[in-house]
Formats: C-alpha cells, structure tokens, sequence
C-alpha cells in the first residue's frame, strides 16, 4: 500500500510536471506560495525549503513502510500489528477519559506513552513459531513463543492496554484534576444528564443492544477459541 502510495506520488509530480500551467499549479498547492511570491526573497523561500523536506520525509518514511510491509504475508498481519501498538492503549486512554472523571490530561499522557512503549517491550520479546527475528518480533530476545502472529499480535494489544490502562489511574491518583465537574458535563458519563427511554423498543435502547453484542462476542470467541 505505502509502495503503491509512493508511485501515485511521483505519478503525479511528473505528470504535473508536463506543461507551464500545472506546473504553476503544483507549486501553489505543495507550497502554498505563487512562483513571483517565491523569489521574492528569504521569507518566502523558507516555506519551500520547508515543504521541500517535509515531502522528501515523507517519501523517505513511505518507503520504509513499504519494505516492512513486505516483510508479512498479508496486510491484516501488519494492520493488527499497527493496531496493538496504537489503538489498544488509546482505547484505554479514551475508556477512561470517557468514564472516569478522576482521569487527569497528565495520567492520560504518560498512560498512553507507557502503554505504547510495553506494547514495544512485548513485541521484542515474543515472536511466532518459525519467524525470523527482527520486524515480525523477537528483536530484543524471542522468550514468549506463539503459533500465530495473530495470536502475537492481540496478547501484545492486552499488555499494551492493560498498561496504559493501570499507569493512568495510578498517575491520575497521584495529579490533581484541572477540570471541574461543570467542565466535564457532556465529556464524561457519569457527569452527562441521560435521556430517559421508557417507551422505546428494545433496538432503539444502547443498553440492550450493547448487552446482546457483548453476549454474542463472548459467545464466538468461546467457540473459536
């Protein structure tokens, strides 16, 4: 994907390229300065410069990307990867956040980062069964063997967010709030007034219907297992 993105760029640079008039064009959307404005003198040249590298690093990241990338046999593999690493703490952060109104921005920050960096600790350490050490895990010293990257992947996501979820209450307990109840109105549940679904149907109440996909989630994961 990072390999396809990477050529539709310089697909486009050089088509743009092909005539004066999106030439023109193609300098005022990159660096968001005219061509009479850019010689006009060292301010106007810093934004190029600027932009300039900002392209030339995000080019060198997508290539990056691409040969890690090539490293799996699917997409899903690195996208369940990508997702223990980020989206396992910052769910915990948000669960938090949403639910908590002790949750302090301090506890949520270095709850986050904790989070993150034991998903990276994890990652080191495990690998799956006939994996090579290095992008796929291992890096550090392959102690925890799995059969699966799958299963690597989603016991990296549960160390990922059950660290960020104890590092921000702990940190949380131990900084002051900064927000009052009246602030938080509307951003945590417990402070939201809730309406009130008396004569609603069963489908049209959260309640319910979240009750009914927990139980069914629980449900597959038993027979799967």
């Amino acid at each position: 994907m990072s390999a396809i993105a990477v050529f539709g760029l310089i697909r486009d640079e050089v088509a743009v390229g092909a005539s004066p008039i999106s030439a023109t064009k193609l300098l005022e959307r990159s660096v968001g300065v005219s061509p009479a404005s850019s010689t006009s003198g060292q301010d106007a040249r810093a934004p190029v410069g600027l932009h300039l590298s900002e392209t030339v690093f995000g080019i060198l990241v997508s290539i990056g990307a691409a040969f890690m990338a090539s490293k799996f046999n699917n997409i899903m593999d690195m996208l369940q990867l990508v997702f223990g690493f980020v989206n396992a703490p910052l769910f915990a952060t948000f669960l938090l956040g949403m639910f908590w109104k002790r949750s302090t921005g301090h506890g949520a920050f270095f709850g986050l980062l904790g989070g993150t960096l034991a998903a990276m600790a994890f990652h080191g350490l495990s690998c799956a069964v006939g994996v090579t050490p290095g992008v796929k895990g291992g890096w550090i010293e392959p102690h925890f063997i799995f059969r699966s990257e799958m299963g690597q992947n989603f016991y990296m996501a549960i160390v990922a967010w059950t660290s960020c979820f104890l590092l921000t209450i702990g940190i949380s307990l131990l900084t002051a709030r900064t927000k009052t109840d009246a602030e938080l109105n509307g951003l945590v549940y417990s402070l939201t007034p809730k309406p009130k679904a008396e004569n609603e149907p069963w489908y049209s109440r959260p309640a319910v219907v979240g009750i009914i996909v927990l139980a069914v989630t629980v449900l597959l994961n038993i027979l799967f297992w």
